[in-house]
């Protein structure tokens, strides 16, 4: 019986292993709440009066994720009180959702801060 190990050339070992550790990377940190249900969050936010009702949204960024939860910052503007087309207060709010029963829920809402 043939002893010999069957070895790749040293280059696609290497590859396959870099390789391998971006996908668990990224499928270990990568959320699946989506930018829709974010946006959505953040439209009963402004109904409830948590966020002004005028508020813009401008961006969302993913701040950290996990397993069974995600943090995210929702950049907004605010129109600036002396009318339209004068600027805006540019602000944040920070919404952390985990994964509950099946599904991933708000659970968190951080203070509405100003952007410098």
């Amino acid at each position: 019986m043939d002893r010999r190990h069957l070895r790749a050339p040293p280059g696609h070992v290497r590859l396959l292993a870099a390789a391998l550790a971006c996908i668990a990377a990224l499928a270990a940190c990568k959320p699946s709440v989506s930018e829709r249900q974010v946006r959505e969050d953040f439209a009963t936010l402004q109904a409830t009066g948590t966020v002004p009702g005028k508020a813009r949204l401008e961006r969302i960024e993913l701040t950290d994720g996990w397993s069974d939860g995600a943090d995210f910052e929702v950049y907004f503007c605010l129109p600036a009180n002396d009318g339209p087309g004068r600027g805006c207060e540019r602000r944040n709010i920070g919404l952390s959702y985990q994964h509950l029963e099946g599904r991933w829920r708000l659970f968190s809402v951080q203070a509405e801060q100003a952007v410098d």
